[in-house]
């Protein structure tokens, strides 16, 4: 609900993962907003997203976190660790990123139609 008190109005410029969640956020407090956005629908594009605990804090404080959990395959977040590959040559690890018990992500696939 946009509260009348608030006298301005937010333009956010495209409707992807973070223009939504700014959007959701500013709506949860009473802010007027529209979201303009190039592409002319939406669709699935055969593309997988990972979601880190820097991402998840801000879905679960919006309150949006279950509704992506529903999309996934994973039943709740999961401690993740990461590897970093060079994409090029013999393919050599540059980086083994440790798990910390706090290291929580999940990912999400969007299926190509």
């Amino acid at each position: 609900m946009v509260d009348p008190n608030k006298d301005f109005r937010v333009a956010i410029v495209g409707g992807g993962m973070c223009g939504v969640l700014c959007a959701v956020g500013l709506r949860k407090a009473g802010v007027h907003v529209e979201i303009f956005e190039q592409a002319s629908s939406f669709g699935e594009v055969g593309a997988g997203v990972a979601l880190g605990p820097n991402a998840l804090f801000p879905l679960k404080e919006l309150g949006v976190l279950d509704a992506v959990l529903s999309k996934s395959d994973e039943e709740k977040p999961t401690m993740r660790s990461f590897r970093y590959i060079s994409a090029t040559g013999a393919h050599d690890m540059i980086y083994d990123y440790p798990a910390a018990p706090s290291d929580i992500g999940m990912g999400v696939y969007r299926n190509a139609s």
